[in-house]
């Protein structure tokens, strides 16, 4: 199975329920990665056959088929076989690991910090979703925010 990086996870994350486009994958992520990082990411996992486009926005500039990768904000993505046997496979990967062994490998350790700080609840939801744990989301950032001294802030 293909490896796939923290920046492809997050884009397959954001369509795995249903299509986006590049410009929801980007708000889902900017904290965390440039548009331009978006773009290669999505241009790369189209490459790879990890994820297709759904629609377009407008056939006359942007077709289905072939792709016009200079007119990709205009398509909405959604993945393929291979790109949801990745993404469960990253999932996977965080297995056995505490929540915040999770965001240190991942990377939003620092981010999940400030969002604690600042008592963000809705940040802190999103941010444990790109960690594996978009089921139990509410009720660790509830349990955080009711005893953030105990959770370290």
């Amino acid at each position: 199975m293909d490896s796939i990086t923290q920046i492809q996870f997050g884009v397959l994350d954001g369509i795995m329920d249903d299509a986006e486009d590049v410009e929801q994958l980007y708000l889902g992520l900017h904290e965390q990665f440039t548009l331009h990082e978006v773009i290669d990411a999505v241009t790369l996992l189209l490459r790879d056959g990890m994820i297709e486009v759904k629609y377009t926005n407008d056939e006359r500039i942007a077709p289905v088929k072939p792709i016009n990768l200079a007119t990709i904000h205009h398509y909405w993505f959604g993945p393929t076989a291979k790109g949801k046997a990745a993404w469960q496979q990253k999932r996977a990967d965080y297995g056995g690991m505490t929540v915040n062994e999770r965001l240190v490998i991942a990377g939003l350790f620092e981010q999940w910090d400030i969002a604690v700080r600042t008592r963000n609840r809705q940040r802190m939801i999103e941010i444990l979703g790109h960690v594996a744990l978009a089921n139990q989301a509410e009720s660790i950032t509830d349990t955080t925010l009711a005893n953030p001294k105990k959770y370290g802030n």
